[in-house]
């Protein structure tokens, strides 16, 4: 992710999964493994059970921090 934002990381990741017909499970792990550790442990924390509740939670920690 570097300096891209969470929503246009978001996109990024959507695109990719589609191009391989992913699973939601699938799209959720690999957005939350390519967030920053201090983001990604507070998303998993929450226990998003979809990739727009995982992507709310990550703007949140942002707004935080």
């Amino acid at each position: 992710m570097q300096n891209e934002s969470v929503d246009s990381y978001a996109n990024r990741t959507r695109k990719l999964a589609n191009r391989i017909d992913a699973s939601d499970e699938t799209l959720r792990y690999a957005f939350v493994s390519g967030l920053r550790p201090k983001i990604a442990s507070f998303v998993l924390s929450k226990e998003p059970d979809s990739i727009n509740k995982a992507l709310d939670t990550a703007r949140v920690e942002l707004e935080l921090s």
